[in-house]
């Protein structure tokens, strides 16, 4: 009597466990990386060599800083999908994808990401602190709000030149909304974000170039030509000029 109710009991424990088994084999969760800018793409311009700069570690809210996929459903309305996740921490994922990106844009061996080495020297800190980034699905789109700050380093100094809080807007490519899609529209704000920085980094370079042409244009000595002699070098008091 007592085999004739064990039995039934261990069979339905069995299937219990195997259907538990097959739940999951069926809906294996997905991890997922932002994708940098390709190679090939047109890099920014700069009259010399190109300045380094390090990128800060990127920082994140705290609705953002876990695996699951965050997805916008409402206005107010926020959902984790468990089983779509990113591969790495998401401010490390957004912050070694910026680094690709300017790597690409200003040429390899000019950016380090935080941790740097304490040898590698920096013309420039790069501190960008994300706001909101993910889809919104009731939009069909995805958003990527920063504030990024550009900070000059050298010379014993370190001056804040640049601040910009910037929002990127991104359709969802396809009707589906799938998340191949969704991180595919994600990677191309955090481009946008890349072509920002070094553009404003291209301007800070120019302005700094011709700034110092003209002190050195101020400084130089005038040449003068007199009757004794054309283009003789006659010296040149600042201060003391006639009005």
């Amino acid at each position: 009597m007592r085999k004739l109710i064990l039995a039934p009991l261990l069979f339905a424990c069995l299937l219990a466990l195997s259907g538990c088994s097959i739940g999951e084999s069926s809906s294996p969760s997905r991890f997922y990386v932002l994708t940098p800018l390709p190679e090939g793409t047109q890099p920014v311009s700069f009259e010399g060599e190109a300045p380094s700069v390090g990128l800060t570690r990127v920082q994140i809210p705290a609705t953002l800083d876990r695996p699951q996929m965050v997805v916008f459903t409402a206005p107010n309305e926020v959902n984790y999908n468990e089983f779509n996740r990113w591969s790495e921490p998401l401010s490390q994922g957004i912050g070694e994808t910026v680094r690709r990106n300017l790597l690409v844009l200003m040429g390899p061996g000019k950016v380090s990401a935080f941790p740097w080495m304490q040898t590698f020297p920096r013309d420039y800190n790069v501190q960008i602190i994300v706001q909101e980034f993910g889809p919104y699905t009731y939009l069909n789109e995805v958003i990527l709000r920063a504030v990024y700050r550009i900070e000059e380093v050298g010379k014993g100094k370190r001056d804040t030149v640049f601040v910009a809080e910037v929002v990127y807007n991104q359709p969802i490519a396809g009707e589906t909304q799938n998340f191949d899609d969704i991180v595919d529209a994600l990677s191309k704000t955090v481009a946008r974000l890349s072509q920002d920085i070094a553009a404003e980094i291209q301007k800070l370079e120019q302005q700094q170039d011709e700034t110092e042409g003209e002190n050195k244009s101020a400084d130089a000595p005038k040449t003068e030509t007199t009757e004794a002699g054309k283009g003789m070098l006659q010296p040149h008091f600042r201060g003391l000029d006639k009005e």
